[in-house]
C-alpha cells in the first residue's frame, strides 16, 4: 500500500477476479485497476506472478515491483491506463552492470527511488523516463565517508528528491542523505 500527498493510495486488493493493484482517488466504485496478477507485462513476453511494492507519486503514477512468470523481476511504472517497464532483472542498470536484485521502490515528489543488486548494491532514481544510480557500494560521499555497503533494503524519498538510506561506512553505521541539489 503507498499513499500520496493528495490522499490518493495505490494498493494490493484481492477480489474474486484474484490479486491486482488498484489506484483509490475518492472510494472504492472508482477505482483504477492498475495491473492484475496473471496479466501480460506490457511486452507481453512474461506475466505478473505477485506483487514486491507499490509507489504513487503526486501525479497519479504508480510504479511496482512485480515477480514475473519467466523468473525475472521488473518495475513497472502505471501513468494513467498504460504501463511501462523501467528495469528487469537480467537488463543493464546505468552503469552498464546487470540487475540481479530489485528492491524497495518509494515515491517522493514526482520521483520513484528503488535498491537494486547488479554486480554491487545500489540506490537508483527515476523521473518515470530516466534512470540514474544515486550510490552504491564503495561510493564516496561529498564529505569523504566512503559507503561500504547499504543496511537493509530500505530506501525513502521526499517531494524535493532528497533520498535517506542506511550504510555502513569504516567508522559504522551512518544515514545517508543524498539531495537532490547534488
Amino acid at each position: 500500500i503507498a499513499m500520496n500527498n493528495q490522499g490518493h493510495v495505490a494498493a494490493s486488493t484481492y477480489s474474486s477476479a484474484g490479486n491486482a493493484i488498484f489506484l483509490y482517488s475518492t472510494n472504492a466504485a472508482t477505482a483504477k485497476n492498475v495491473m492484475r496478477v496473471s496479466g501480460l507485462t506490457p511486452n507481453g513476453t512474461a506475466a505478473y506472478n505477485g506483487i514486491n511494492g507499490i509507489a504513487i507519486d503526486d501525479n497519479d503514477r504508480v510504479a511496482f515491483l512485480a515477480n514475473l512468470s519467466n523468473g525475472h523481476t521488473g518495475l513497472f511504472l502505471w501513468n494513467q491506463g498504460s504501463v511501462t517497464e523501467l528495469a528487469e532483472t537480467g537488463q543493464k542498470d546505468p552503469a552498464g552492470r546487470t540487475y540481479q536484485g530489485l528492491y524497495n521502490v518509494q515515491a517522493g515528489g514526482t520521483s520513484f527511488v528503488m535498491r537494486a543488486y547488479s554486480t554491487v548494491n545500489e540506490v537508483l532514481i527515476t523521473d518515470g523516463s530516466t534512470m540514474k544510480v544515486l550510490a552504491y557500494d564503495g561510493y564516496t560521499s561529498t564529505f569523504g565517508t566512503t559507503l561500504s555497503y547499504f543496511i537493509g533494503p530500505e530506501v525513502t524519498v521526499n517531494s524535493r528528491g532528497d533520498v535517506a538510506f542506511p550504510v555502513a561506512t569504516p567508522s559504522g553505521a551512518a544515514l545517508f542523505v543524498k539531495h537532490a541539489d547534488g
